[in-house]
């Protein structure tokens, strides 16, 4: 099992950037390049508990599928995505959201997954998934935090 453990810290409060962390429509807007897109469940709108999302996506020009549900909810602190169907044997994805001393918020990131097939798998996740997840997990929070520092927020958010 691996484990991507990413820190982000974004000038906004908590409960922009939890409800930001939840939009599906700033997610593929983030990973356009890499053909994102929601399929079913909740799609162009925010997450709620125990909503799910079928995504597409493609992975080393490959295209994958996968759902992730949210499974644990406490806003504005915490949320968990748990991957109910798609190619991974595991794969959890926990965001919590600390306020800072200086004011706005860490945004903390624990990505959480394994592959099949064992030790093929392991070698697999080590050498390149972990590096590649990791980067699609940077340019979503990049999104994130330009939305939620800026006035683009409004417009994920409906405000």
């Amino acid at each position: 099992m691996t484990t991507i453990r990413l820190e982000t810290p974004i000038d906004a409060p908590a409960e922009r950037v939890f409800d930001l962390a939840r939009s599906v429509t700033l997610r593929e807007n983030a990973l356009q390049s890499y053909h994102l897109r929601a399929t079913a469940g909740v799609t162009g709108d925010l997450q709620r508990p125990g909503s799910s999302i079928a995504w597409s996506v493609r992975f080393f020009g490959v295209p994958v599928s996968y759902t992730m549900k949210l499974v644990t909810y406490s806003r504005p602190r915490h949320f968990r995505e748990r991957m109910v169907e798609g190619p991974f044997e595991r794969l959890l994805h926990d965001r919590f959201f600390e306020p800072r001393e200086e004011g706005g918020t860490l945004l903390r990131d624990v990505y959480t997954f394994e592959s099949p097939l064992g030790p093929l798998g392991d070698v697999a996740d080590s050498v390149y998934l972990e590096g590649y997840l990791g980067e699609l997990l940077e340019r979503v929070n990049a999104e994130l935090r330009y939305a939620a520092e800026t006035n683009r927020w409004r417009g994920y958010l409906g405000e």
